[in-house]
């Protein structure tokens, strides 16, 4: 006699096999016939607090949001089966990050980004396996830097001002030099018809927001050009991927972050990491109130790319609820769908308590200085000069040389009243709202010129 076999577990897609997912469709119905029910989790595109409330009152476990990826797949099982220790994560079951390294050191990328966090997370991820990173800050720039210099692949963000990824993606393929040249899509995007659009547009693959390092690095060494013999011979410390630029520091807990998987994202580097919270609540402290007003003013294309940019900043650094609330927020915009008020005052509620819980762990624990990739630091007189280039370029209308002085300043010593005062004005400048960028550049600058008067 055969025996029977039971599923302890099973999972259920919102319109799998074309049925929108209620009690009454065949998946769930089967559940129900069983002498011993699985456990159920639901997978879904939409945001969790969007479904919640229906999967609660019918026996649904857990929420995924897709994409689906390894770790947060086996998180959801692990919770479900009581197995909750955190050593116990599906990481362990990958390569470890000496061994991405001993493949992926010495590939030059060119990071094609517009968000000022998600550059550094892309930075911190690269730089932690041994790649050189060069930053591009939209497309327009990306053609520029692919056109006059040599790059192993290229990570392109879809969604950017200026000029799109999708765009450029195109005018690189136009030259028969770069027919080959791996372009890979870095996107909060990830349903089939986003992925389609991607590959239609010349790009080669796709890794999505947050993104998991192991995804990315295995994609990654899927598109490598070609092996650098030096980076695989197993030369002892050559190979070690670059550690934490102060492994000493404590993480706190901090109220809807997850923090372990944050600190994943830029590579284990806790400086950098706490470095990127503290910009996280200066840029979007008002992000709400911004949204309303981009609305209302019937800009609903800068409000989508706000929405887009809060969605992935919050993802790569572990604000979930945020990302989600974001994500619902981007799709209403995107789909001209009712409700929008609503679910901007959702983000408003949010956003509050979760700065306020990041400023008090920032102000503890943080560095009052900024990360740097070298030693090196600027004076006081150079930092002057950066400030005055970055408001000679914003009265022509230039913002490119403005936002490369403003990162030349990040590698100044600055107090912590005036790091939040130049991550105002990188804000500002990311919005292209040239006036207040120029007040605050004023500020910095009557703040440095005093100090050194005052010497």
């Amino acid at each position: 006699m055969q025996r029977r076999k039971y599923h302890r577990l099973g999972y259920i897609g919102i319109g799998v096999a074309r049925h929108e997912w209620s009690p009454s469709c065949p998946p769930y119905q089967e559940r129900n016939e069983l002498r011993t029910h699985p456990l159920c989790f639901l997978l879904s595109s939409y945001g969790r607090e969007q479904i919640a409330r229906e999967a609660e009152s019918e026996d649904i476990e857990d929420i995924i949001l897709k994409p689906v990826t390894p770790s947060k797949l086996y998180n959801v099982i692990a919770a479900l089966f009581g197995k909750t220790d955190q050593k116990s994560n599906v990481n362990t079951l990958l390569p470890t990050d000496i061994e991405f390294a001993n493949i992926l050191k010495g590939t030059h990328v060119l990071v094609v980004e517009d968000n000022d966090i998600n550059q550094q997370v892309a930075l911190g991820l690269l730089q932690s396996v041994g790649m050189i990173a060069t930053i591009a800050n939209n497309g327009a720039e990306a053609l520029e830097k692919v056109f006059s210099n040599s790059y192993d692949m290229v990570l392109m963000d879809c969604q950017m001002p200026v000029m799109d990824g999708y765009t450029a993606t195109e005018k690189i393929r136009e030259d028969e030099r770069f027919a080959t040249l791996p372009i890979i899509a870095i996107s909060a995007n990830t349903m089939t018809g986003d992925r389609d659009k991607c590959l239609k547009a010349g790009m080669n693959d796709h890794v999505a927001k947050p993104i998991e390092p192991a995804d990315l690095y295995t994609t990654l060494i899927k598109w490598k050009p070609h092996t650098n013999p030096d980076a695989v011979s197993g030369d002892g410390d050559r190979n070690e991927p670059k550690s934490s630029a102060v492994d000493a520091l404590e993480i706190p807990a901090i109220k809807g972050i997850d923090t372990l998987n944050g600190l994943r994202r830029v590579g284990g580097n806790t400086e950098l990491y706490l470095f990127l919270l503290g910009k996280l609540a200066t840029y979007y402290s008002d992000v709400a109130q911004d949204l309303t007003a981009l609305v209302n003013s019937g800009k609903t294309e800068e409000a989508t790319l706000l929405a887009h940019s809060l969605k992935g900043s919050a993802g790569n650094l572990g604000a979930m609820e945020l990302y989600e609330s974001a994500q619902i927020v981007e799709s209403m915009l995107l789909n001209n769908q009712p409700g929008l008020d609503e679910a901007i005052t959702d983000i408003s509620k949010i956003v509050a308590p979760l700065i306020e819980a990041i400023m008090s762990a920032h102000l503890k624990y943080a560095p009052t200085e900024a990360p740097h990739e070298t030693d090196a630091s600027i004076s006081c007189t150079q930092a002057i000069q950066y400030l005055r280039d970055a408001l000679i370029a914003l009265k022509k209308n230039q913002p490119k040389p403005a936002k490369e002085a403003l990162y030349q300043l990040e590698s100044y010593s600055w107090d912590l009243s005036a790091r939040s005062m130049l991550n105002l004005a990188n804000r500002k400048l990311s919005k292209y709202d040239f006036l207040e960028t120029q007040i605050y550049i004023e500020q910095l600058l009557n703040f440095l010129e005093e100090d050194t008067l005052g010497k």
